[in-house]
């Protein structure tokens, strides 16, 4: 699931002031309504859940939904999973995936260029006046909250591999105390 479809921007590319602003505004929106389905994925397990979609090149939520259908294990990406208090607390594992601003700036600048129609000269301005300040200021220190700090850098199989077996030893340390409590219902 992914954190960062509801957002919304003032319009064009906003200064640092206006930035900071809507990156509250949208993650405080993004992050009620995210904490509300991922709490709602752990009362209701097995039924669907209706997902509003982001439209980067507008800068705004669509009409459209995508149906999320909820399993044992959900993952929450996104730039603020690990900022508010009250959705770290429905993670049962917190990755922060690490990486340098060269490789983030030249891994936006590929996909905006390709996927949103930008130039690189507008990518490059937004990443230097806004992107890179405001991850600098809210993202970078998230990363305290991780169980685990993955390389962005590294082949994805190592860092999938480290988050499988992070959720394997948690789970082999819960396993006991769920066969004591299904061997001795109350």
């Amino acid at each position: 699931m992914l954190h960062g479809t509801s957002g919304e921007v003032t319009s064009g590319i906003p200064t640092e002031t206006e930035s900071a602003a809507t990156m509250q505004k949208v993650s405080v929106k993004e992050t009620v309504m995210l904490k509300s389905i991922v709490a709602s994925n752990a009362r209701n397990a097995g039924r669907s859940i209706q997902v509003p979609t982001y439209d980067f090149c507008l800068h705004t939520r669509t009409s459209a939904t995508t149906i999320f259908m909820p399993d044992a294990f959900v993952v929450v990406e996104g730039l603020f999973a690990l900022y508010w208090p009250e959705l770290r607390r429905l993670l049962g594992t917190a990755v922060y995936v690490d990486m340098s601003e060269d490789v983030c700036r030249n891994r936006r600048t590929e996909r905006d260029v390709r996927e949103r129609g930008r130039t690189p000269e507008s990518v490059a301005e937004q990443f230097r006046t806004t992107v890179a300040p405001m991850a600098r200021r809210y993202i970078g220190p998230t990363r305290i909250y991780a169980d685990l700090v993955l390389s962005g850098e590294a082949p994805i199989a190592d860092g999938v591999d480290r988050v499988l077996d992070h959720v394997r030893r948690q789970l082999a340390q819960v396993a006991p105390a769920i066969e004591t409590l299904l061997a001795h219902p109350r």
